[in-house]
């Protein structure tokens, strides 16, 4: 008796063990994805109005993911700073990705709550998409989302390469995908706002620029617009913008410095002397000035392979973006010219520097002004798909890199 009353404790016991063991098993919080994995794919309405499917990788670029909540000011408190970022990084070029691009997630149920969320925070121009039921939605589960905001970095493989970066991680992960860019900064613009959206100008203001001696090599002042232009940056690495004078400025509020365009960079630091910040290459780049006209870019295929003279349909095309310089005297244009990877690459690269001059002297003859036209010849560096040497390609394919890119930029009204 004693022995069956020994074997049914024993069983129960182990019944009880094997219960335990099993409800703290399924108790334990799961990670979610982590660093490497892949996501699956998202399905989620977008602030145009469409259902898009999500797909990784997406579209071979470095994606930024950030999932947040209207009613939480910590989550979107450096929208605009990310706006900046993805701004900057339209003009750059990359290695081994077709760009970068920032994808916003609200966990909203309300949907015009999220809507004029957006135009409050000025972002509303970026990509935006809301998940109804949150951390519920069946495609967000994936992410074991508990706390936002949280965010991801998804490279070209489609795979999770960081969680919650801050903006400096962040640009410098950027950084290692890009090209060094071609144009020189010469000048660079910013603007001094108040305000989470940057709606309170800082007008007539003196800005004290001094270089990493601490020595003042420039002393510049805000327009109308709140903007102000530094001239010749081209060899500083390092400077810093001192606000001493304080007539126009609210000191109960955060002062920023944004890009001329009004997006913030970043904060003053506030001393009881007043306000300073220090700027490095990578926030000297972003600011250059002239700066890019978004909206405003042509690529043509002007020339056919080999040759290096202007057909009748190449002039009329010249003569648009002369028009375009004519209508608009604030403008310049910047020409950049890329050949097929047919022949020798020494002769493609002299051929593109050839057919940018070509370009040049014909929008000249125009009655443009030389200073507002800059010639880059890029050869077959700059593929637009897998044509290189070595790999057999259509006509068709060749023609697509055989172009001539025309970006302009835009200088303030004096």
């Amino acid at each position: 008796m004693r022995n069956k009353i020994d074997v049914s404790t024993r069983a129960r016991s182990l019944t009880a063990l094997l219960c335990f063991s099993a409800s703290a098993w399924f108790a334990q919080p799961s990670q979610g994805l982590q660093t490497g994995d892949i996501p699956s794919q998202l399905i989620l309405p977008s602030s145009r109005n469409t259902v898009d499917v999500i797909k990784f990788p997406y579209r071979n670029a470095l994606l930024y993911m950030r999932f947040w909540s209207p009613d939480s000011t910590r989550s979107s408190s450096d929208f605009n700073r990310l706006r900046w970022l993805y701004k900057r990084n339209l003009q750059e070029k990359f290695k081994t990705v077709s760009g970068f691009d920032v994808l916003f997630i609200a966990l909203e149920q309300d949907r015009e709550k999220w809507q004029q969320q957006l135009e409050k925070l000025k972002v509303a121009s970026l990509n935006h998409y809301i998940a109804i039921k949150g951390a519920d939605d069946y495609y967000l589960r994936q992410f074991r989302l508990s706390t936002l905001p949280y965010s991801i970095l998804i490279n070209e493989k489609g795979e999770i390469q960081g969680q919650n970066m801050n903006l400096t991680e962040l640009d410098n992960a950027i950084s290692s995908y890009r090209q060094s860019s071609g144009k020189p900064v010469d000048n660079i613009a910013g603007m001094l706002a108040q305000g989470d959206t940057t709606e309170t100008r800082i007008v007539n203001q003196t800005v004290y620029v001094t270089n990493y001696k601490n020595d003042t090599i420039r002393q510049v002042k805000t327009n109308s617009e709140g903007v102000f232009v530094i001239p010749v940056m081209k060899m500083e690495e390092q400077l810093t913008l001192n606000v001493s004078d304080l007539p126009n400025v609210n000191e109960a509020r955060e002062l920023h410095l944004a890009d001329a365009e009004g997006n913030i960079i970043d904060d003053f630091n506030h001393s009881p002397i007043g306000y300073n910040i220090t700027i490095t290459r990578r926030e000297i780049n972003g600011m250059s000035y002239p700066f890019e006209v978004k909206g405003l870019f042509y690529s043509e295929n002007l020339f056919a392979s080999g040759q290096n003279s202007l057909s009748e349909e190449s002039r009329r095309k010249l003569d648009h973006i002369a028009d375009v310089l004519k209508a608009d005297e604030s403008l310049s244009v910047e020409i950049l010219s890329h050949t097929d990877c047919s022949g020798d690459n020494a002769a493609n690269m002299a051929l593109s520097v050839l057919r940018a001059n070509l370009c040049a002297s014909y929008i000249y003859s125009r009655g443009i002004s030389k200073s507002r036209i800059n010639t880059i010849g890029y050869g077959e560096t700059m593929p637009l798909n897998r044509c290189v040497d070595g790999v057999s390609c259509s006509k068709q394919e060749l023609e697509i890199n055989r172009r001539v890119e025309f970006r302009f930029y835009k200088m303030l009204p004096k």
